[in-house]
């Protein structure tokens, strides 16, 4: 299966300047956990996660007027979204995270795929085995 077919779309996402308290609220109203920090052209630049926020910035009680940027991770997975299930499951277990953001030819956001992603449309002991090593922790919930 390719992951087009499986990865979340349309994208919701954030730019790096954008607040972290609108980051907060665009990730409520979605009812998603999960954004990619894109620039202007749609490119990726980062990620953020409710994980974060609430680590990084409720918990050391910054303020949420402040811009993704400084709190956003810049190590981010990513995958072709032609690219075969298989391949993102890999990047999964060997990155140790659950979520994706799958790209098309020249780079550009066009998805995202969860593990609840690939336990949908896989059964098995390869998704036992890409739970398991996605769900290790690593501490910064990707």
């Amino acid at each position: 299966m390719v992951i087009a077919a499986a990865m979340k779309k349309p994208v919701v996402s954030v730019t790096p300047d954008e607040s972290v308290v609108a980051a907060a609220k665009r990730m409520r109203d979605a009812g998603v956990g999960f954004l990619p920090v894109c620039d202007p052209s749609n490119r990726l630049v980062g990620s953020i996660t409710e994980r974060d926020i609430t680590w990084r910035v409720v918990a050391e009680e910054l303020a949420g007027a402040m811009p993704v940027s400084e709190i956003m991770n810049r190590s981010v997975a990513t995958c072709r979204a032609r690219d075969d299930l298989f391949e993102a499951q890999k990047i999964m277990r060997e990155r140790h995270v659950r979520r994706v953001v799958c790209l098309d030819d020249i780079g550009l956001v066009v998805g995202v795929l969860t593990l609840s992603d690939v336990a949908r449309h896989e059964d098995g002991l390869r998704l036992a085995k890409t739970v398991r090593e996605a769900m290790r922790a690593r501490g910064t919930g990707t």
